[in-house]
């Protein structure tokens, strides 16, 4: 038996609420209303657990702006306008998606690749035409051979 054939998968959306805390004051503002736990390590991907208001709080290093300070934060959806308020009267501003996308965009930072458009000769640029998308590519056995591999593999290497 391989380990990810004992995975189970449970569709949550509706019972999760999710904050991008993102800035120069972000670390200074989440540690504030930190109760209990730490934040966790400056490194891309990481999560700790801390408690905010009460409330366990995943807190991740999970974000794709090119922001180092960048947080977000994953907790029950009944609790998100309690720790909303909490961020906002310790100094956070309520900003939209287009706000993070500008910060994306400014990195360099794709997210589905329109982003690009056409090169001077008219022809659409691929994926992986800026550096910093390579970061996002993985081409793990365990994902097997999906569909687009081989043509994304071609663009990978640069052929």
């Amino acid at each position: 038996m391989r380990w990810f054939d004992q995975v189970e998968l449970s569709n949550v959306t509706e019972d999760v609420g999710m904050f991008s805390l993102q800035g120069p004051k972000s670390r200074e503002i989440l540690k504030k209303v930190i109760q209990r736990g730490s934040l966790p390590k400056p490194v891309r991907n990481t999560v700790s657990i801390v408690t905010i208001e009460g409330t366990e709080v995943k807190v991740g290093r999970t974000g794709y702006t090119g922001e180092p300070l960048c947080f977000e934060l994953f907790l029950p959806k009944a609790a998100a306008p309690v720790v909303w308020d909490k961020l906002v009267n310790h100094g956070a501003t309520p900003a939209g998606l287009g706000a993070r996308d500008t910060l994306r965009l400014e990195a360099s930072l794709p997210l589905y690749g329109q982003e690009y458009g056409f090169d001077p000769e008219g022809y659409e640029m691929p994926l992986l035409a800026f550096p910093m998308a390579k970061l996002a590519v993985s081409f793990s056995p365990l994902k097997g051979n999906f569909v687009g591999r081989s043509a994304l593999m071609k663009q990978f290497e640069g052929v």
